[in-house]
């Protein structure tokens, strides 16, 4: 029974805010779902470096097979950022594993606004 000053619509209103804040949470969800899965720092998969080139913005190298956690869009290079504290270390054991044909893995910290990945540290397999 309903009391006087009760409405009939009370009940109906309370639904539709369960329903709308549902609906929030599910578009919500929805969209933490499209992100990439794999966004974010680490190791590369092990290959090996077909092409090495220096640019005024850094050292460039070919790879193909490459595949990044960054999922940058240029899957095929990545880059040594010519202001990284330890970019001479880094493009010398680059060098040293290009020049033997040894595999190398990188750390992939990002992706350029062209899509390379940029890398951090360059580990040279055995």
């Amino acid at each position: 029974m309903m009391n006087r000053g009760q409405s009939v619509l009370a009940p109906v209103l309370s639904w539709r805010r369960v329903l709308q804040a549902v609906s929030s949470l599910m578009a919500a969800g929805a969209l933490s779902l499209a992100a990439p899965a794999c966004a974010e720092a680490g190791f590369s998969t092990a290959v090996v470096v077909k092409s090495v080139n220096a640019r005024d913005i850094g050292t460039d190298a070919y790879v193909p097979g490459f595949s990044n956690p960054f999922g940058c869009t240029n899957a095929e290079w990545f880059r040594i950022l010519k202001d990284v504290s330890n970019g001479d270390m880094i493009r010398a054991t680059l060098l040293t594993a290009y020049a033997t044909g040894r595999p190398v893995q990188v750390w992939v910290n990002g992706c350029a606004s062209d899509g390379v990945s940029t890398v951090l540290a360059v580990w040279a397999s055995p």
